[in-house]
């Protein structure tokens, strides 16, 4: 495989390594005596040489465990469905908010979009990865009035908010600020039981990534 992006190239790695040892570390005896000068870029070096990653690492478990499930052979395809996912989300999201013309136009505007056609083919960067996630995540939150299912959507929420802030811890911030508008908004809609089925799993999702850190 060819990437255009040290980024991809090393999330590629990282994510095959992941998925052969179940590590995300890799020894590299020379930085011994190179006093832990070498290092591919968007890699690290710990203080006793090691090699670790340096990018997303969220992306990179997270990946990690769908090619555990669907083979490397895989990796490079996830992104493209995550942004056909968020495509038809996206619709479903506009048309509970103005109306099924308006909801239409926007999903064509979105779905020919350069950028994200573009960042959908580079698929070992996290942009639409994240993005797709929490355009998934906020449609499934609005679904309110979808009966028995409703449990099942606002988990899959909470997950799906979960892995987009894994990827890009960063972005905390104005992501606590959405979620906080829409479970305000949601207010009347909501008990505590739902709001553990968000809370719970969103959690998780986190969880791994900041367990990772230490090593």
């Amino acid at each position: 495989l060819k990437f255009d992006w040290p980024d991809e190239t090393a999330n590629y790695f990282w994510i095959k390594n992941f998925v052969a040892t179940g590590q995300l570390a890799m020894a590299e005896p020379l930085n011994l005596i190179a006093q832990n000068a070498i290092h591919p870029r968007s890699f690290n070096v710990t203080t006793n040489g090691d090699l670790v990653p340096a990018t997303f690492l969220g992306f990179i478990l997270f990946y990690g465990w769908l090619a555990k499930i669907f083979s490397t052979s895989a990796i490079i395809y996830f992104t493209p469905i995550l942004a056909s996912l968020a495509v038809l989300a996206w619709y479903g999201l506009l048309k509970k908010i103005f109306d099924a013309k308006i909801a239409f136009l926007s999903t064509i505007l979105l779905l020919f979009n350069p950028a994200w056609w573009y960042y959908s083919v580079t698929s070992l960067l996290p942009n639409v990865a994240f993005v797709a996630l929490v355009i998934i995540s906020v449609f499934l939150l609005l679904q309110t009035k979808a009966g028995k299912a409703v449990w099942l959507y606002w988990l899959v929420s909470g997950l799906a908010a979960g892995l987009a802030l894994s990827i890009r811890p960063a972005e905390l911030v104005w992501l606590a600020i959405v979620y906080a508008g829409i479970l305000i908004y949601l207010l009347k809609e909501i008990n505590w039981q739902r709001l553990l089925l968000f809370l719970v799993p969103a959690i998780l999702a986190v969880w791994p990534s900041l367990y990772y850190q230490q090593f």
